[in-house]
C-alpha cells in the first residue's frame, strides 16, 4: 500500500476563504448577464444510477430535479461557443466556486486550470489517470434506496473541432462502490456539453452502451457488465485505478474507458463520434481561461459523491487517498494545480475534508480524504507548493524509479514529475539494467532540471546458429527476458558479469542453454547453436505372433522389426506413415499421419489374422435334430452346436482339425477329420444317417441256418448278433429234420431286437393227406401262409448300401 506524508505547507482555511472572496465581484458581474434561471437540461449534471444494468440495456433513471445548490452560488453565464486553444495569461480566469462553496460537494482533487493566485493556464492530454488508495471508507444516507453506496468519478472533457465548429463532451469513468458490502460496479457516461441545452443523439455516438434520457437531458451510458473485476467484493486496503484515453476510432475522435481493481487493466467500453471523421482532436482539455460552451468547466477531477441522480451522502469513516495524473508526452505526471473539490457533477458528500499529502514512495501529491465536519472548500496545492523535476537522459526510453521504487515508464529521453518538497534519488533503468542515477533536493515552487548520465555500456549479443528464420526465441539475461524472431538479441549493459538462460523452445535444443557473459570494456557475442530436438514415436504391434517381422514407412523411410515395437525418432512436425504387408494378417487403417509436437508418442497397431469361412454342411440330418461341431486352428478351439444345416467357421490360413457329434440314434461320416485353408473358403460335407439296430439271439438246434433279408447270418453255437438298418426285416431259420421258422421283425435304430427260436422236429406224413382232418387243416393253413407270404414279400424293403461322405474343396 502506498504511504503518504504530510506536506511542508498546507493550505489554510483562511486562505481558502480569501480565495472565495476574491471571486465574489466576478460572480456578481456574471449574475447580471442572466435574465432567467438555469435552462431545462442545463447546469450541474446528474450521474445516473444503474449499477446492475448491462451495457446493451439502458439504465433506470431516477426522476428528480436538478440538485439544490448552496445559497449564494453564482448562476451560470452564457459564454461564446467558439473556442481556440488558449495561451497562458495572468488574470481573467474561471471561478472554481460558481457551483460549490461549501459541502455537500464532490470532494477530492480537481484541476480547473487556475491556481490559488488566480493565474489561469491550459493544456491538453490524451490520457487522464486516477489512482484510488482505499484503506477504509464508510458512507450512508438513510433516505436513499441504497444508503451505503458512494461513487468515485474521474470526470474530464473531450475537445475537438470540425469545420470551425467546437464540440465538447463531458466524460465520466466511474466506480460505484458499496461501502458496506465492498461490491463494485464500473460504468461510464458521456454528455454533450457543446452548447446550452445540447442533447446526446444515438446517431452521434457509438459504443457498447446506449443513449438514454434524464431530467438533465439525454446522455450516453454503458456498464462494464461481465468484465473481470466488475461486480466483485474488494478487500481493503486496495488500489483501484481509473483511466480514460483519447484515441482515433475509424478516423473519428473516440475514448477508451478503462479500470483495474486487482484483475488487470480492463477496457470495458470504447466510444466514438462517427459524424466527426477527420476532426481536429485536441484530446482532453483543461482550460482555466474560460468555461465550457454549456457554462461548466473545462477541468479534470477525481471526486467522491453520492450514488447517482444528483444524490448526496454522508461519510462516516474515511482513510482514502486519490491522485490525478495526465500524460505529458513523455510520462504520466501528477497535476500541478489542484482544488480539493470538483464541480462538474451534482453528487456530493458531507463530513469529509480533502488535504494534500505526498506519497512516501515517490513524492506524488495526493488528496487525503479524512473525516472533518467543518471542512472547507478551497485550493489543495498549486505550483507554489510543489516542485517540478525535469529529467533528461540519453537513454531514449525506459523505466523511472524514485527512491528505489518504480514510478512509471517514460519515452523521448525525458520525464517530468510533480513532487512535494523533499530529498529524492531518480534512477533510469533500461531493459532491467540500471543506466544511471542522480540525487536532488526539491523545494516548494522549484523547477529542478536533472541530467541522468548514461554509463559506459556495451552490447551483450546472443546470436543464433541453426535456428530457422521466423521462429521466436528468447533469452533471459540477469532476470530480464527478451524475445526475437530474427537471429540476434542484444542487451545494452554496463560492465559486469551477467548470468543468462536460453529459454526452452519447442522442438529445438540450444547449446549452451545457460551461462555467464562477462562485459569489461567491449561488447561480447555469444553464439547459441540450435539442434533439432527429436522425439520418439513408438509403434507397438498388437496381435502378431512373436518373431513375425512387420514394418512401417515413416516420411519415406522404412523401419522393420521382428519384435512388437518399432521406435522412430523425428523432429516436431507432421509425418505420414503406412504399414507393410504381413502374410496372413492385416491392420485397419493401413496408413495415417502423426503430429510430433513436444513429447514422445505411442501408437498401438492392432493386427488381425486374415480368415476365410469354412462351411460345415450337414446332409441327411432330420430337421430339428441338434448336432455339435468342434474346430481347432493354431491351438484355438471353436465349439458350436445347434440344428442349422450349415455352420460357418472363420479360420486363418493353415491346417485345422474338426470333430462332429451326431444326435442320438444317428451316425455321421466322417465323425472327424482335417483340412487346410489356403486363401479361400471351404465346404466340408458331413453325411448324417440313422444309426443301425441289432438282431441278436439263439436258434435251436445249433446246426440251424439263419437268414436276415435273404442274407445268411452265421451262427456260433446257435447264437448270433448282427447289425441291421432301422426298419422291418425278414428273419428266417431252418434246419434238416426241423420245421423252418420265418418272422417279420421291426428293428429300431440303436436298439437290440432279441430272437430266440426252438425249431420243431418234423412229423411222418399220413397216407392220405386229406383223409386226416388235421392234415387237411394244415393244408388249409399252409394256403393261408402262402397268401400271407406273398403279402410279406411284397412288403420287403431292399437294403441300400450307405455312401461314403465327400469332402468338397478339400485341399
Amino acid at each position: 500500500m502506498t504511504t503518504f506524508r504530510e506536506p511542508d505547507r498546507a493550505v489554510s482555511a483562511s486562505e481558502g476563504s480569501k480565495a472565495c472572496q476574491s471571486r465574489s465581484a466576478v460572480a456578481s458581474a456574471l449574475a447580471i448577464l442572466l435574465i432567467v434561471g438555469i435552462p431545462s437540461g442545463f447546469g450541474p449534471t446528474f450521474f445516473p444510477h444503474g449499477p446492475t444494468v448491462v451495457p446493451s440495456t439502458p439504465p433506470m433513471v431516477p426522476i428528480a430535479t436538478p440538485a439544490h445548490r448552496a445559497e449564494g452560488t453564482p448562476e451560470l453565464d452564457r459564454v461564446a461557443s467558439a473556442h481556440a486553444p488558449p495561451t497562458p495569461t495572468v488574470g481573467g480566469g474561471v471561478n472554481p466556486y460558481r457551483f460549490y462553496n461549501r459541502e455537500p460537494a464532490p470532494v477530492g482533487e480537481a484541476d480547473y486550470g487556475i491556481d490559488a493566485a488566480d493565474t489561469p493556464s491550459s493544456y491538453s492530454t490524451p490520457i487522464f489517470y486516477a489512482r484510488l488508495f482505499l484503506d477504509n471508507i464508510a458512507t450512508q444516507n438513510a433516505s436513499l434506496s441504497e444508503p451505503r453506496i458512494a461513487t468515485f468519478q474521474l470526470n474530464v472533457n473531450l475537445y475537438f473541432t470540425q469545420n470551425s465548429t467546437v464540440y465538447v463532451y463531458w466524460i465520466q469513468d466511474v466506480l460505484e462502490y458499496n461501502t458496506s458490502s465492498g461490491i463494485t460496479h464500473f460504468l461510464d457516461n458521456v454528455w454533450n456539453a457543446s452548447g446550452l441545452g445540447t442533447q446526446m443523439l444515438n446517431s452521434s455516438i457509438t459504443g457498447l452502451g446506449t443513449v438514454t434520457g434524464s431530467p438533465a437531458g439525454a446522455y450516453y451510458f454503458a456498464n462494464a457488465g461481465a468484465q473481470a473485476g466488475n461486480v466483485v467484493t474488494l478487500q481493503l486496503p486496495t488500489e483501484v485505478d481509473l483511466q480514460v484515453v483519447s484515441e482515433t476510432v475509424g478516423g473519428a475522435p473516440g475514448i477508451a474507458f478503462e479500470f483495474q481493481d486487482g484483475f488487470g487493466w480492463q477496457g470495458f467500453d470504447t466510444v466514438s463520434f462517427p459524424f466527426a471523421v477527420g476532426a481536429v482532436d485536441s484530446g482532453f482539455v483543461v482550460d482555466g481561461f474560460q468555461y465550457r460552451p454549456d457554462g461548466a468547466y473545462l477541468d479534470a477531477e477525481v471526486t467522491i459523491g453520492g450514488p447517482g441522480g444528483g444524490s448526496q451522502t454522508k461519510v462516516d469513516a474515511s482513510s482514502v487517498n486519490v491522485e490525478l495524473l495526465y500524460w505529458n508526452g513523455h510520462n504520466l505526471q501528477a497535476i500541478v494545480n489542484a482544488y480539493n473539490f470538483g464541480s462538474d457533477t451534482a453528487e456530493g458528500v458531507t463530513n469529509l475534508a480533502s488535504t494534500v499529502q505526498y506519497s512516501g514512495e515517490n513524492g506524488t501529491p495526493a488528496a487525503a480524504l479524512r473525516i472533518n465536519a467543518s471542512a472547507k472548500l478551497g485550493p489543495l496545492f498549486d505550483r507554489a507548493d510543489v516542485g517540478i523535476v525535469n529529467i533528461s537522459t540519453s537513454v531514449p526510453a525506459g523505466a523511472l524509479f524514485v527512491n528505489g521504487t518504480f514510478y512509471g515508464a517514460y519515452q523521448g529521453g525525458q520525464a517530468n514529475l510533480t513532487v512535494g518538497p523533499g530529498n529524492y534519488t531518480f534512477s533510469i533503468y533500461d531493459a532491467g539494467f540500471l543506466e544511471g542515477s542522480v540525487a536532488a533536493r526539491v523545494t516548494a515552487g522549484a523547477y529542478v532540471p536533472l541530467q541522468v548520465a548514461w554509463h559506459d555500456v556495451y552490447f551483450a549479443s546472443f546470436i543464433t546458429a541453426g535456428l530457422p528464420s521466423g521462429i521466436i526465441w528468447s533469452v533471459t539475461l540477469n532476470g530480464t527476458p527478451q524475445e526475437s524472431d530474427v537471429g540476434v538479441i542484444s542487451y545494452l549493459v554496463p560492465p559486469g558479469s551477467y548470468g543468462y538462460i536460453i529459454n526452452p523452445l519447442s522442438g529445438f535444443v540450444p547449446s549452451p542453454a545457460s551461462g555467464t557473459v562477462n562485459i569489461t570494456n567491449a561488447g561480447r557475442n555469444v553464439t547459441i547453436s540450435w539442434s533439432v530436438r527429436e522425439f520418439q514415436v513408438s509403434f507397438i504391434a498388437l496381435g502378431l505372433p512373436s518373431a513375425l517381422e512387420w514394418s512401417v514407412v515413416v516420411a519415406g523411410t522404412l523401419y522393420a522389426s521382428p519384435t512388437a515395437v518399432i521406435v522412430v525418432a523425428e523432429a516436431p512436425g507432421t509425418y505420414a506413415y503406412s504399414f507393410g504387408e504381413v502374410a496372413g494378417f492385416h491392420t485397419n487403417p493401413t496408413e495415417g499421419s502423426v503430429d510430433v509436437i513436444a513429447t514422445n508418442l505411442t501408437l498401438n497397431v492392432t493386427w488381425t489374422r486374415f480368415t476365410y469361412v469354412v462351411d460345415f454342411v450337414a446332409q441327411g440330418l432330420s430337421s430339428g435334430l441338434a448336432w455339435g461341431l468342434a474346430v481347432e486352428s493354431n491351438g484355438v478351439w471353436v465349439n458350436s452346436s445347434g440344428v442349422a444345416a450349415i455352420v460357418g467357421v472363420p479360420l486363418p490360413n493353415g491346417s485345422f482339425e474338426y470333430a462332429v457329434t451326431a444326435p442320438a440314434a444317428a451316425v455321421v461320416y466322417p465323425p472327424q477329420g482335417a483340412g487346410t485353408v489356403v486363401g479361400k473358403a471351404l465346404d466340408v460335407v458331413l453325411v448324417f444317417s440313422a444309426a443301425n439296430g441289432y438282431l441278436a439271439g439263439t436258434i435251436t438246434p445249433v446246426t440251424a441256418s439263419l437268414w436276415v433279408d435273404n442274407v445268411s447270418v452265421p451262427l456260433v453255437n446257435g447264437s448270433f448278433n448282427t447289425s441291421v438298418s432301422p426298419g422291418e426285416h425278414e428273419v428266417r431259420a431252418s434246419a434238416a429234420g426241423y420245421e423252418s421258422a420265418d418272422q417279420l421283425l421291426l428293428v429300431a435304430a440303436g436298439t437290440v431286437t432279441p430272437v430266440h427260436w426252438d425249431l420243431a422236429s418234423q412229423v411222418a406224413a399220413p397216407t392220405s393227406l386229406f383223409s386226416n382232418p388235421a392234415v387237411l387243416g394244415a393244408v388249409v393253413g399252409l394256403g393261408a401262409i402262402a397268401v400271407a407270404g406273398l403279402w410279406f414279400w411284397r412288403r420287403r424293403r431292399t437294403r441300400v448300401a450307405s455312401e461314403r461322405p465327400v469332402v468338397l474343396d478339400e485341399p
